[in-house]
C-alpha cells in the first residue's frame, strides 16, 4: 500500500517560512484539525488575546519581527555556534510548547486545513522549552560574496532552538505575540 503523506523531517532541519499575514510560527497541527474554513481560522488569529490564549495553553509560538516576508528558519536542539552568537540580534525568552508528535512552521495563514503548506517534522510528544534567535546574518562575512550575493552557507534569519522544558520551580513562559522585547 502506497502512502502518499511523506514521513515528516526530522530535526535539525532547515525550511523558508513565507508569511503575507505579518508573523510565522511554530505550532502542534494536532491542535488545529477543526480549522477549516476562514471563519474558524480569523476566531483564533485576528486578535491578538486569542494568539495569547493559544501561547499561553502551549499550542503556538510566533516568529513574529512585526513584518511580511520570507524567512530561512532553522529548527534545531543544539545551542548557537560562535559564528551564530557574533552576528546575534536578538533572543527571545522561552516559550513553552506542547506536542503530540508532529510539529509544522510557516506563515500564519498556513494554520489549519484551509491553505496547508507549512513544513512539518517529528518532535517527540512533550513539552518543549523553545527560545527563537533572530540571527543578523548580513553581518556575516561567511554569508555574502565578493559581488554581495547571498552564499550557500549563509546563516538563517530566524534558529529555533528546543529543549525538554525544565522542570524547575519559577520557570516563566513568554507569552507575547511579538517575540522580542522591545526595550
Amino acid at each position: 500500500m502506497n502512502d502518499a503523506t511523506p514521513p515528516p523531517l526530522t530535526l535539525p532541519l532547515s525550511t523558508l517560512a513565507t508569511t503575507g499575514a505579518g508573523l510565522c510560527a511554530l505550532w502542534d497541527p494536532s491542535r488545529f484539525t477543526d480549522v477549516v474554513d476562514l471563519e474558524q481560522w480569523e476566531d483564533l488569529f485576528c486578535e491578538d488575546e486569542s494568539i495569547v490564549r493559544l501561547i499561553t495553553e502551549g499550542a503556538f509560538v510566533p516568529l513574529n519581527i512585526g513584518g511580511d516576508g520570507a524567512f530561512q528558519v532553522e529548527v534545531r536542539t543544539e545551542s548557537l555556534t560562535a559564528r551564530e552568537r557574533n552576528v546575534l540580534a536578538a533572543t527571545s525568552q522561552p516559550y513553552q510548547l506542547t506536542t503530540q508528535g508532529r510539529m509544522q512552521l510557516g506563515g500564519l495563514e498556513e494554520i489549519g486545513s484551509c491553505v496547508g503548506g507549512a513544513t512539518e517534522f517529528a518532535l517527540d510528544a512533550g513539552i518543549y522549552s523553545v527560545i527563537v534567535h533572530l540571527i543578523g546574518w548580513e553581518a556575516d562575512v561567511a554569508s555574502i560574496d565578493a559581488n554581495g550575493k547571498v552564499t550557500a552557507g549563509a546563516l538563517p534569519d530566524f534558529i529555533v532552538t528546543i529543549a525538554p522544558a525544565s522542570s524547575e520551580n519559577g520557570v516563566v513562559y513568554r507569552t507575547d505575540v511579538r517575540t522580542f522585547s522591545e526595550d
